[in-house]
């Protein structure tokens, strides 16, 4: 199923605007906070409650993590890689940040992991790479808190590095107070997020992020190797990769240099049930004892177990019950193998390409095979095997049919194939193949028999000459 787009997910990238632009907004974002609770503090009478306030603004504005280990490199800004994987663990760097916040500004608290698809379908909460420090706009320390720790984030250091300690600990992005700012797009500084300028009453602090600071990391912080944690850069990580026939990737495994394919969501068959469009929705979701979520509820469903959203000794049973009748290796957890004996034969349906073969011409020299072809789970533009005899050509179906997208709106009206092949005269096989790309199979059109006609003979006519002049002949050719 489609992963619609999660509040918390970064805009598409837009043109940079200028550096001053970018330090405008964050000096501004930073200081007018820290001002007006200043402000405020100082309009209070002398001693008692508003001394002790003042006091505790200016400490936690003072504070600040610690540096972190010496390095002689620092990371360039985190590339934007969102989640793949539903993967609820916390991952070392992760808890390592959070365990330092709270340890810096005592009291304060820190969610990390989540059930994934609780709160939309894109969340580096869900792989584990996401922290929410919590900490309020609408009090004074909570604000001062907040601007002390983003200021520390984003100072240059000794060498002249900017945004030191962001890049250090691999921050991909940040959400607090209405607005976002992402490594990814560090020219623009801080955007406004979704709707929130619009929103200023309490009951949106939360999806404002005007009571917490949400904190993306890249892979390589949320494992800790930056150079924050090891005192080495650390080389960019991509994380895992999911497959084409399954909605989430397998959980982060090792490191990888290179960025993972992109596939088009898992297709739902047409007329699915509403458990099967729950298991494809959940798919590839590693589920094992303790697991809980509507994620679960599917599994169990499946099993004949009810809908309850938590992981049994009756789902466990269930499962390698169910692995056995499959012949799978029971394991007794929802893997990769299972997941596909749940979700398989119905998404190879949906995802195997469609065409047809109209009709293969015979011509003076050669044969053009026509027809048309599109990929089940996109309206991406496949190609075609023509074999002659055997020997095979391979073409892509992009010619222009109105007749394809009036039958199946949903594809587009470029299609069409019409390949031609050089052919001696005579009798000749010819066989086309649709090529599967992603989920499914190859399609056989269909093999048809032509004949190549004889190339016309002009007649050649020898008709003695004798010359006026001479005895001897001479010959004219006619025809």
């Amino acid at each position: 199923m489609p992963r619609t787009p999660l509040l918390e997910r970064p805009p598409a990238p837009a043109r940079p605007t200028r550096t001053t632009r970018r330090r405008t907004r964050v000096v501004a974002l930073l200081a007018a906070p820290l001002a007006a609770l200043v402000v405020a503090v100082l309009l209070q009478p002398m001693g008692g409650p508003a001394q002790a306030a003042e006091v505790t603004l200016a400490a936690a504005a003072a504070t600040v993590p610690p540096p972190g280990r010496t390095a002689t490199s620092t990371e360039p800004f985190a590339s934007y890689v969102a989640d793949a994987s539903c993967d609820v663990s916390t991952k070392p760097g992760t808890n390592q940040l959070a365990a330092m916040l709270k340890a810096t500004w005592p009291g304060t608290t820190a969610g990390t992991a989540r059930e994934c698809g609780t709160d939309g379908s894109i969340s580096e909460h869900y792989d584990g790479r996401a922290v929410d420090w919590m900490t309020s706009v609408r009090t004074a320390d909570g604000a001062a808190r907040a601007n002390a720790f983003i200021a520390w984030l984003f100072a240059t250091d000794a060498r002249g590095t900017t945004f030191a300690q962001a890049r250090r600990l691999g921050v991909m992005y940040l959400i607090w107070n209405n607005k976002i700012w992402g490594a990814y797009r560090p020219s623009d500084g801080w955007r406004a997020y979704s709707s929130c300028a619009s929103h200023p009453e309490t009951g949106w602090d939360t999806a404002c992020h005007r009571d917490h600071i949400h904190i993306s990391l890249s892979w390589e912080g949320a494992m800790g190797r930056t150079s924050y944690w090891s005192g080495s850069a650390a080389a960019t990580d991509y994380g895992p990769c999911r497959v084409p026939d399954l909605t989430w990737a397998p959980p982060y495994a090792a490191a990888r240099a290179t960025a993972c394919p992109t596939y088009p969501p898992v297709p739902v068959p047409a007329g699915a049930s509403s458990l099967l469009k729950r298991l494809i929705a959940a798919s590839g979701a590693l589920l094992r004892p303790a697991s809980v979520g509507s994620p679960v509820g599917a599994v169990n469903e499946l099993l004949g177990l009810g809908t309850g959203t938590s992981w049994t000794a009756s789902t466990t049973a269930g499962l390698r019950a169910y692995q056995a009748a499959h012949q799978l290796a029971q394991s007794g957890v929802m893997d990769v193998a299972t997941w596909r004996a749940a979700t398989g034969s119905g998404l190879v349906a949906a995802s195997t390409p469609k065409g047809h073969l109209d009709g293969v011409v015979a011509r003076t020299g050669s044969l053009t095979a026509s027809g048309w072809g599109f990929d089940g789970e996109n309206d991406a533009t496949l190609s075609v095997r023509v074999s002659v005899d055997g020997a095979a050509t391979t073409a892509p179906a992009n010619a222009y049919r109105s007749d394809v997208s009036r039958a199946f709106p949903a594809h587009g009206s470029y299609h069409g194939f019409a390949v031609t092949r050089p052919a001696v005269p005579g009798v000749h096989r010819v066989c086309v193949d649709l090529l599967n790309a992603g989920l499914g199979h190859d399609v056989a059109l269909g093999c048809l028999s032509v004949t190549v006609p004889v190339v016309p003979v002009v007649p050649v006519v020898l008709v003695p000459v004798r010359s006026p002049h001479k005895t001897a002949a001479r010959v004219r050719v006619v025809g």
